[in-house]
């Protein structure tokens, strides 16, 4: 992996994926954040289209279902399409049969972070009425912007940061394993849209 890769390309990806992901809970909610737009875009801008689509359409089936809800952080579906796409299509080249749980857990981890940040922001409600009881009016604006800022930040740098590092451990490590067990994860990555959709039809079934 080229120094342009991790100094320009990957800056520039995480930027937008971050930016991207605002939409699914702070900014429009157009849909524009779900796996099934943020995979094949990624891909599409990597050249790859056709990982982008298949990785994006596997997650968009994993996390379907999963909604923030109350104090409820779920995986994010978006970062782990976008790191799993990064992975698989970017300089790193990962076999999809481990970008994809990459990515999940990628996700899985962002949501954990996501819940932290939440706890973070806490302190601009206690801003905001602070600022209430003494002049009887809240500046809206500046604490949207401090608050969306920081969401895009931390997603922006775990999404920069969590692919930069996997690309590299997961190319030693995939070299590194036997034969026999590359070719068990090969043969799950085959069954993964079966696996899909499972996952699917027992959350509709719920």
């Amino acid at each position: 992996m080229g120094l342009a890769w991790h100094l320009v390309g990957l800056p520039v990806f995480s930027a937008g994926i971050a930016a991207l992901e605002l939409d699914g809970v702070l900014i429009g909610q157009w849909l524009l954040s779900r796996p099934l737009v943020v995979g094949p875009l990624t891909g599409w801008l990597l050249g790859d289209l056709a990982a982008g689509a298949a990785l994006g359409a596997l997650i968009e089936l994993f996390c379907l279902e999963e909604l923030p809800v109350g104090s409820i952080v779920p995986p994010n579906g978006a970062v782990a399409a976008a790191c799993a796409v990064l992975l698989a299509a970017g300089p790193a080249l990962v076999s999809p049969a481990a970008a994809l749980p990459a990515g999940l857990a990628l996700g899985a981890a962002h949501g954990w972070l996501e819940s932290r940040v939440r706890s973070w922001r806490a302190v601009l409600t206690a801003e905001a009425a602070a600022e209430l009881a003494g002049t009887g009016a809240v500046s809206w604006g500046p604490l949207w912007r401090r608050s969306v800022g920081m969401h895009w930040v931390v997603t922006a740098g775990f999404v920069y940061l969590s692919t930069a590092l996997a690309g590299v451990g997961l190319g030693s490590l995939w070299a590194a394993l036997p034969d026999a067990v590359r070719a068990g994860f090969e043969r799950v990555w085959g069954l993964a849209p079966l696996l899909a959709l499972g996952s699917l039809a027992q959350r509709l079934w719920r």
